[in-house]
Parts: structure tokens; sequence; C-alpha cells
């Protein structure tokens, strides 16, 4: 520790850092405004979520950094001015304050990486966690210490063991440090650690509880001072305690840089030189310099600091031109006071915790399938997808990154054609994605893997750019505004003779051979190309008269149309004929076509204005889908589809999906996530960290990431080549051209940056939401168990397979913290039906084996075999001229509309509806069980079986209630059984009423020719409002509901008469009897204790009683 904290970096370097921070990073980051305070957002989403608590004010902070050192500077001497930009500050500190600043806005896209890459800090043991029992809820989580192959070297080092006693799980840590095991956690994901993930459990389950090795903090991510690494002391339960010390671990190039003539290869002077150099920044700087005609202003004309030594520089630039990890570099571990030895695990991947890939998620493999003990998983792409039979309930389907070769269509996932070709043969309608470790990748195969689930128009969801001024700049001068630009630069700039366009063609070669020089997609064979284009132009030119106004008209054109450039260069610096990089009309589609944006960056031009993070007014441009996402969605997958020959294939198909994470999705991983549940396709769950607190099943689903390295070459390439193009003319080069400000340029050091780019939105939420990754989204279910491999999670997927996932849906574990279910119609509901209907038409010849079951007056039922899905179902079949004959249209509707709209384990579930000329058709599960009016008739059943199977009705009719149904006819009659009369199903919806759609309504009755809206229902259970015609909601339910109770537990109605006339007198006036063991009826005697809660409840007159 004390040779790092030796380490310098000049106030000129600092000063450059902070600079490209603030113009480079803060500008073209998506989220520079909400990030100021998103509390303070003007928001709202129809699912009721919080937004993540960030106060982060990226441009005040670096714009105060930089008036800091340029401040002291003011009013110097040309050289005491020098003199104090060459000092030295303390690097640590510098360049950890400025992570800090990134690392609090938990982006995992947007980072700032040190060049302190070769310095390392390791907590030399591990955590597991467990708990008994583990519902959830409770405070009895444990946590033990775990050996992580670090032993033998700390012993080396401190001739003692990490601990003694207290692995393989013999005793739970009470405290580290003075505080609770898991608020130490806590605190350390809050401190040093904290970064990549919004969620505090995600950090958790990341850092501790899902690694397998050492917990490492590398200097390159992290700021980690001399406070932090402090002594692990951990008190267990017991009372015993030990003292675990920190460990460090630094790459040592010294062999490799003896070899060059360096002797103190391992002092502080060689290392602040690797961290300080930068070959390539004082050819950047000359070039803008002295080619560009770029004022340093108060940066003053000093260049990248050397040490005075030539041939120290040599072999750093050396070292930094290599790949680290080759030839000579020997990693180690070494402890804060000097001693080092070898370390066993040198080549242990060091980068940040959410890119970690574990080799525990590699099984041994054995033929076509992979064996892990009795599981038997069928495996493709080498491994990264892998799926599985769970008991005949689910198809289990793991994918491990979607980091995926495009060739042969492996991105776009086509083995999961066969995967439902073996769900289809074993009937199986669930699948369970397991996403857990997924860090990201390709949004591509993201799509790929959406459509298969998902209904195709809900894939593409929109993004959006923030649009600040300086953007609105840019865009005016080099893409709106282009040829007005050019016009404006020929005024001032044009010059006859042949000297302007020779020196205006070799300025032009200066740019191109820069582009080559610091952009590495710019090849020799694309530069040669370039070169000699520009030739080409300038031999035509030159060949003209040069006092003529043909060459000006023809140099003018070839600036308009860009004749100038290449096609390689042309397509990565303008993205499309209008624009110019970083916009293109290319990226994304008019959502309303389908087709680019016409006029071309309306979408841009034209944007919505916000007021997000306490900002009066921001600008961010109009929601748009990706271009190659609505390419996949419409030509590619239906492409490979036809390919496949599988013309079964439809996402329909699956009744249920469940999404399980670690919570560490990356950004493709929580694109599918997260999508899925906001389209209530998917029930999601995840595991580990704190059980008694939610997690999110993914963090940063925002847009795209964009390296600096790989942004500031081509904002600089773009910037000179349109001032080049537009003679100076433009608006933004009169303002910026000749500037610093503005103005992305290269790190002096080896540091680097990244940022999000665009900001993903999801239609579900909205049109006044904020972006998806803005929102805390908990998991409908988070699980009390923990695992760090594919071997530890199956035992998590069976759990979770074996789970209700509608009823998980409707009942998440956290519901105060918002969730949604968007209808149909793209609004939004607490409660609405979560699958929508295959579209897939049917005709009544698909149904066979018919077998009538029951019917009414106007329909029959039958028992029959779906020929096409391969089930037993029940067809309700409604002769059309009876419905009409009775005027009962108006419930056949109701029927269809309400069964649509519910999803719950304990409602009939409605597959189908079709019709032909004579008949309507409802195609619903059938239940082998049969009415519970057959069960409890004349006799009833015992308390415990009753309470068994009123329980599932009362939690039926509570979702129908949160969904706005009201069922209007509660009985046992109503309520049918699965085959092993475990399971009850409420039906007979079609006198059903919708408080939320109140446009959709039954048929009702007649009475004395007079239409009574609300008098409907059995009268034996009908409530006192309903008999006078007055109201029928939620608590005239109540009112039946109570009724059934008594019907169950006795097996009569509640009230019986000889006529309706008498039954009703008998409700109004309360006249409930009950029966007595000897059989006769007895008013006086106690209220079973079953039914006291009852009586008090459907004993009351009045609604709003009960």
């Amino acid at each position: 520790m004390r040779c790092i904290s030796q380490l310098k970096i000049s106030r000129f370097d600092a000063l450059f850092t902070l600079h490209n921070l603030r113009y480079g990073v803060a500008e073209a980051y998506a989220f520079t405004d909400i990030a100021r305070d998103s509390n303070k957002s003007i928001e709202s989403n129809t699912c009721g979520f919080k937004t993540y608590d960030i106060k982060v004010d990226l441009l005040g902070i670096l714009d105060r950094r930089i008036e800091e050192i340029s401040r002291v500077s003011r009013g110097m001497s040309d050289g005491r001015r020098m003199d104090y930009l060459k000092g030295g500050m303390p690097a640590l500190d510098f360049h950890g304050s400025l992570m800090d600043l990134l690392n609090t806005l938990y982006d995992a896209h947007t980072y700032y990486q040190s060049p302190l890459t070769m310095f390392t800090f390791v907590i030399p043991v591990g955590f597991r966690a467990s708990c008994s029992p583990c519902d959830g809820m409770n405070k009895n989580q444990k946590v033990y210490l775990r050996e992580v192959g670090l032993d033998v070297e700390y012993r080396k080092v401190f001739g003692r063991w990490p601990t003694l006693q207290h692995y393989n799980y013999l005793t739970p840590i009470a405290t580290i440090n003075g505080y609770n095991v898991l608020d130490w956690m806590e605190s350390m994901v809050k401190g040093v650690l904290k970064g990549v993930h919004l969620g505090l459990n995600q950090r958790l389950n990341d850092w501790f509880f899902v690694k397998d090795g050492p917990i490492y903090v590398p200097l390159a991510w992290y700021h980690v001072g001399s406070s932090d690494i402090k002594p692990l002391k951990v008190v267990y339960e017991d009372g015993a305690s030990d003292s675990i010390e920190w460990m460090g671990k630094f790459i040592d190039h010294s062999k490799g840089m003896s070899s060059m003539g360096v002797t103190d290869g391992l002092s502080w002077r060689v290392y602040n030189s690797l961290v300080n150099k930068n070959d390539k920044f004082d050819y950047v700087v000359d070039m803008e310099k002295d080619k560009f005609g770029k004022d340093l202003d108060t940066l003053l004309e000093i260049g990248n600091i050397t040490t005075g030594d030539p041939t120290l520089d040599r072999a750093v630039i050396e070292v930094l031109n290599k790949n680290r990890r080759q030839v000579t570099a020997v990693e180690q571990i070494n402890t804060m006071d000097d001693r080092t030895v070898t370390s066993a695990l040198a080549g242990m991947d060091m980068r940040r915790p959410h890119t970690t890939t574990s080799n525990t998620h590699q099984l041994v493999r054995g033929g076509a399938t992979v064996v892990d003990k009795e599981v038997i998983w069928k495996e493709a792409l080498g491994g990264i997808l892998k799926w599985r039979v769970e008991g005949r309930r689910a198809m289990v389907v793991v994918v491990t990154t979607f980091s995926i070769d495009a060739t042969k269509y492996h991105h776009l996932l086509p083995q999961f054609f066969t995967i439902q070709q073996e769900a289809r043969a074993l009937g199986i309608r669930r699948i369970l994605l397991d996403l857990s470790g997924n860090t990201g990748g390709s949004l591509s195969s993201a799509f790929a893997l959406l459509w298969y689930l998902l209904e195709p128009s809900e894939v593409c969801q929109p993004l959006s750019k923030h649009i600040t001024e300086h953007w609105s700049l840019w865009l005016a001068s080099f893409a709106d505004h282009w040829a007005q630009s050019i016009e404006e630069g020929f005024r001032g700039a044009w010059r006859e003779g042949d000297e302007f366009i020779r020196g205006r063609m070799e300025e032009l070669r200066s740019i191109l051979r820069y582009a080559a020089a610091i952009d590495s997609g710019v090849s020799i064979p694309n530069l040669d190309a370039a070169l000699k284009n520009v030739d080409g132009i300038e031999r035509w030119l030159l060949g003209m008269e040069p006092d003529g106004a043909s060459r000006k008209w023809a140099f003018k054109e070839i600036l308009k149309h860009k004749l100038f450039l290449t096609e390689r260069i042309f397509q990565d610096v303008t993205r499309s004929n209008t624009g110019w990089y970083p916009f293109g009309n290319v990226d994304f589609v008019d959502p309303a076509t389908g087709t680019p944006f016409e006029p071309p960056l309306e979408h841009y031009d034209h944007p919505e204005t916000h007021q997000w993070g306490g900002v009066s007014s921001s600008n961010y441009s109009q929601r748009a889908p990706w271009a190659f996402c609505m390419d996949i969605v419409q030509r590619q997958m239906p492409a490979l589809k036809e390919e496949q020959y599988d013309d079964e294939y439809s996402w329909s198909y699956w009744e249920e999906v469940g999404v399980l994470t670690d919570g560490r999705c990356g950004s493709a991983c929580t694109t599918v996530a997260s999508t899925l549940y906001i389209s209530t396709r998917a029930t999601t769950y995840t595991f580990g960290g704190r059980i008694d607190k939610p997690m999110a099943f993914g963090s940063y689903a925002g847009g795209n990431v964009i390296s600096y390295d790989q942004f500031w070459p081509r904002f600089s390439i773009a910037s000179h080549l349109g001032n080049w193009g537009t003679l100076g003319g433009s608006q933004w080069s009169k303002k910026y051209a000749h500037k610093w400000m503005h103005y992305a340029t290269i790190f002096p050091t080896t540091a680097t940056a990244s940022f999000t780019f665009n900001m993903a939105f999801h239609n579900g939420l909205g049109p006044h939401s904020l972006p998806v990754q803005w929102y805390e989204i908990p998991s409908h279910h988070h699980v009390g168990m923990w695992a760090r491999s594919l071997n530890e999670r199956v035992a998590i997927e069976k759990y979770v397979v074996h789970r209700d996932w509608a009823y998980d849906m409707l009942h998440p574990q956290y519901p105060t913290m918002g969730y949604c279910i968007p209808n149909k119609k793209g609004g939004s509901s607490l409660m609405s039906y979560p699958n929508p209907l295959p579209s897939r038409k049917r005709i009544p010849g698909e149904f066979t084996d018919q077998v009538e079951v029951g019917s009414g007056n106007f329909c029959t039922v039958y028992k029959a075999r779906d020929t096409i899905d391969n089930r037993v179902v029940a067809l309700k079949v409604l002769n059309k001229d009876e419905v009409r004959r009775a005027k009962k249209e108006k419930d056949v509707l109701m029927e269809k509309h309400a069964l649509s709209r519910l999803h719950h384990r304990n409602i009939i579930k409605l597959l189908y509806t079709f019709v032909d000329v004579d008949n309507c058709y409802i195609v619903t599960e059938y239940c082998d069980g049969g009415e519970l009016w057959n069960v409890v008739a004349h006799c009833g059943i015992g308390e415990q079986l009753s309470k068994y199977y009123l329980k599932q009705m009362a939690e039926a009719l509570l979702y129908c209630h949160q969904a706005g149904i009201v069922h209007r006819d509660v009985k046992a009659e109503n309520a049918l059984l699965t085959a092993d009369r475990r399971c009850i199903k409420l039906c007979d919806f079609g006198t059903a009423r919708d408080l939320l759609n109140p446009q959709v309504e039954g048929a009702g009755n007649m009475c004395f020719n007079k239409h009574m809206k609300h008098y409907v229902g059995t009268a034996n259970f009908l409530a006192p409002e309903v008999i006078l015609n007055k109201e029928n909601d939620e608590k005239s339910d109540i009112w039946s509901f109570g009724g059934t109770i008594y019907q169950v537990r006795f097996g009569i109605p509640p009230y019986v008469a000889g006529s309706e006339y008498l039954i009703y007198l008998r409700i109004r006036h309360k006249d409930l009897q009950f029966p007595v063991n000897d059989g006769v009826i007895a008013t006086e005697n106690p209220v079973p204790k079953p039914l006291k809660k009852y009586s008090v409840t459907h004993g009351s007159i009045t609604p709003h009683q009960r």
C-alpha cells in the first residue's frame, strides 16, 4: 500500500482526464440529467414502480474539479504555470475518486477504469449462507466462512491459517468488524465495492454468495484506501474469533524489463511510469494542435510527462504494447508489509465481478448429453444452451450468455424449435428460463429468444437518446443542414487557384492518415483506398479551369454528396446519407411505419421534452425501436422457422413462462427478463443474497454501451471531416473547431471509460415512464436458497417448477413495491389476463371423441379431445338461435370476456373461442372431478376438508375482485374439481360483471317486463341489495360466498323455502338456521366455530359491513 500511495499523476494529465470525462462521457451519457436526482423526475408508470434513488451531478462535479486545477494557475507566468501543471498529485486518490463517481451511478455500462491495472486487493476467504426455515421473510439466515484456495499462500506470508476451526459450516459468523455479518456485507457493497448493480441485494449476491473463489478487488475498478483494508475481525456465534488479513496481488514486469536495460523493475519509479504512460497521447495532442489548430488554452503546450530516462520510457512502452499476461509478466500475492510470494492462483481472472465466467457452470460431457448425477441435460452451442425436462412439469432451459457466434444462425438460438417439439411430444406447456450468471452479450440473441416466447409485436421495445444543446448543434451542422453549412463555408473560405485545391486535399489526406493511426477500424487497405480516392478527386479538379465556375461547382457537389469519402468510411462516419456519427437514420425505425424515419432524423430533430432528474427541461429523441430488432422479428426469425420446417412452432404454445436469475443479469439478459415481465408473459424468480429483502431480477437494461476507446477516435474523425467538408462554415465548427471544449480525445494514461448511449423503455409502463433500468422491479418471488454452480441450481429449479407461476404473478412477494400486468390494449391493470388467447383459428372437426357431460337451455357441454394440442378439453357448444331466443347474447360475450381477463389456478382456464354458421364454441380445460356440489350434497363435508376447498374458492374470488370482476353466482355448483379432487376451479362467468370495463355488460334478467340489471344469480345465495336490484359488486359476492360456506359444510343452501318470494323474506329477516347433530333444525344453538366469521360477514344486511 505504501508503494501504491507514492504513485503520482501530473496536474496536466489530471486536467486532460477530467476534461475527457466531462465532454466525452458525461456529455454523451444517456442518463446524465436523470442521475442528478432521480427521485425528482416528473414521471409516472402504470405499475407503481419506485425509482432508484441516485444523486450524481456528473457535469457539476467534473466542472468543479476542472475549475479547481485551472483556478490556481490563473495569473501565473508561463514558466510557473508549466511547473505547476507538471507537478504531481496522488494517483490513487485521483483515479479512485473518479471510479467512485461513476460507480455511484450503479450502471455496469458506465464506468471509469483507472490505469492501476497491475494492482489488486484480495479477501482470502469466501462466504456461504443457509437458513432454516427458509420462508423468504424470516431473520434466520446464517453466514459461514468458506475456504477458497488461498490458505497455503496466506500461511506462507503470515505463518498461520486464515482460520483454524470455522470452515465447513461448523459455526455461523455473528459479526465482522463489530457489525452484524449481513450489515457488514451491505456496508461493503455501499462503500468500497459499490457499482455495477443498482439493487443492493444483487450486489450482495454478486460479491459474497455466488463466487467460488476469493474476493478480488482490482484497483482498476474500485477505490481502495488504507482504511478499507483493515483486518477482518470475525466473531462467531460460539464466541470464538479470528483476525483475517487482506492480501495484495500485483503484476511483476521486472524480468521482462531487465532484458531492456531496466534493473529496478519493482521500484516505485517503474510503476509510476507504467500507470502514467500512453505513447499515443503526445502524437494525438501534437496533431490536434499543429495540424488541426486546436488551442490548448490554459492546458498550455506541454505533452505527456516523461520520466527523463529514455531507457525506462522505451521499456514501459514495450510493456504497455504487449499483453501484460504474456511472456514475462508474473503475478504475485503480497501483504501490506511488502512480503511477497508467488501465487498458485496467478491465472485467476481479474475482471469486474459481473463479467466473471465461473468454470463451475461447465459439467462433464458424455456423448450428446451432459450428465450431472441423476440430472440429464441436453446441450448445444458449446454448452451455452442446455435444457432438460423437470418431472414432466416444465422444460428447464439454461442460457449462460448471449455472446453467441452469428454463423449458421447460431445467434438466433434455433434449438428452441427442438425444445418445443420435445415439449409437445410430452404434453409439457411450461418453460423455465434459467438466466443465472448470464452477464449479457448480443441483443440480437436476446431479441431472438423473445421471439420464441412472446407475441412478435411486443419484442422490439422503444429507445431514446438524450439530445443536449451540443448534440443539437452537431446534428444541425453536419446532418440536417449539411448543404447550408457548405454554402456558408464557401462564402468565407473558397479561393480560386490550384494552391487552394492542393491545400484542401493535403489536409484531407492528413485527416485520413490520422484516422488510420487512432482508429483500429480504419485498416491500411481502407486507408490506401481512401487516399487514392483523394488523389483522383484532386487530379479531376486540377484539370479544370482554375478560375472557372465549373471547378467551384464540382468541388461543392463533391462535398454535398460526400464523394470525398470511400464507402467504408462513409458508412462509419455518416451512419446514413443524412446522418453524422454518432447519429444516423439507419439505427431506428418509425414505430408507426416500421421503416426509416421520413423526413430523415425526424426523431432527433423533434425531440420530446421531460423534467427528469430535477432539471427544468431536457430533450430526448422520439422513442423508436431498433431497426435490427425489427429485422430479426419480421425477416430473420420467420426465415429461420421456414428453414427449420417447423410450421407448428408458436410462441403461444407455452402456456406459462418462468424466469430464474441470481440478480446478476447483464443488459441483454435483463432485456429478456424485463420484457417478459412487463409484457406479463413470465413470472420471475430470484435467489440468494439476503432472503428477507427483495431482489431485482436484472439491472442495467439501458440501451447500448459504447466504449470510450471506440467513441473518441470516431468522434474526433467525424468532427475533422465535418469541419473539412463544410470548409469550417458549420455552426459547430465556428463554435468548437479550434477549442478543446466539447471535444473528446485520448486519455493521457492507459485509463479508459464506457457509457450508456441510448436509453431503453417499455411501452407497457406508459408514455410518461422513465427508462426501464431506473425502476426498482423486484422479482415476483425471491427464493431463500443459494447456489454457485449449475449443479447447485438444480434444486432451486425444481423448487421453482413446482410453484404455481400464475398465482405468484398475481400475488408478488413485495406488492407494495409495484407490479403490473398490462392489458392487450396497452393500458395497465394490476390484475388482468397475462396470456392472450392463441390467434390460431379453430374448427369443430379438430375436437374428436366427444362425450356429452352436461346441457342447458341453449348449450351443451362435451368432453372432447383436441387433436391439435393433443389434450382433453371441455367443449361448450352454444346454439346461436337458442341464445338469441333467450336474449343471452351478452351473457355469452361476458363469459368469454371475463375468462380472457382471468388466469388463476382456481379459475377454469379459457383455451379457445370460435364460431361457425350455427354455433358458438367455448373451449376450456376439462375437470374430471365434477362439481363441488356433487361432493357436498345433502350431507356436507367435515371442517378440515371444507376449509381446504373454501380457501381455494376464496383465493379465486379475491383474485377476481382485484381484477374488477364480480362473479355474481357464487355457489358450490359453479366450482369444478380436478380429477384428483385436490383443486377446485371456479366456473360459469356468464352472469359476471366487469367493474373496470363497464361497456361490457351481461344480459341481466327481466321481471314483470322490467329489465333488472343487478338482479342476477341463484335465489338461495342472493344478497339483499341484489334482490332489490340496487347493486351487485364485490360485497354481493362476499354474501354469496358466505352462503357457499354454509352449503359446503352442511350440504344444503343457507336459505330454503317453497318459493323465491319466501326465500327473499328469509334473507331480508336474516332467518338463518343451523343443523344440529340429531338433524333437528335449531336457531338457539351456538354457531359452530368454522362459521363464526361467516355469521358476522354474511349476516350483515348492509354491504359495507361485510
